[in-house]
């Protein structure tokens, strides 16, 4: 039982460690990319990247608010994955008639902080109040890490999202 545990705790920390690797490139690469397009981007502690569009002028989003979010993700330098915008999920060839029967393009309802999402939305959407805008830079160890999510979504990719505050539930 001991020495399962020295494994496990072994393998944590190697996971660990390939993570802060992994966000070290991320953030390189996300800074290169912000650069070459003169994209003037803040930077989170935790190595989230964001160009904030609209302010917003309503409630300030927190941990443990229901938030209602519309949004559009793709991958740096890729393809969008998917979308709540049901035009631009048209546009972009992702629509889907069953997720739009069944309501799939309203805002994205969630509670903020509570590993419901990627932890790059968890922090990124935090920083909106209700209204605002933003573009999320969002490097993988903060969103899937090594898993590949996707055809689009392969393993460590960055993503990028536009989100908007729509409302935080009271």
């Amino acid at each position: 039982m001991t020495w399962q545990q020295e494994m496990m705790a072994k393998q944590q920390k190697q996971r660990e460690e390939e993570a802060e690797e992994q966000l070290t490139t991320d953030v390189a690469t996300i800074e290169k990319f912000l650069e070459e397009n003169n994209i003037d981007a803040e930077k989170t502690e935790s190595g989230i990247f964001y160009v904030m569009k609209e302010e917003g002028s309503g409630e300030q989003a927190s941990a443990g608010d229901t938030v209602k979010v519309n949004y559009s993700g793709h991958v740096l330098n890729g393809p969008f994955f998917d979308t709540n915008d049901e035009a631009l999920a048209k546009e972009k060839e992702l629509f889907n008639e069953q997720r739009a029967a069944q309501g799939g393009y309203a805002p994205l309802e969630f509670v903020l902080g509570q590993g419901r999402v990627i932890k790059g939305w968890d922090e990124g959407i935090a920083l909106l109040k209700e209204g605002g805008k933003a573009t999320l830079y969002i490097p993988s160890p903060l969103a899937y890490g090594p898993r590949q999510r996707s055809a689009e979504i392969v393993a460590n990719s960055i993503l990028v999202f536009d989100v908007e505050l729509v409302e935080v539930v009271d």
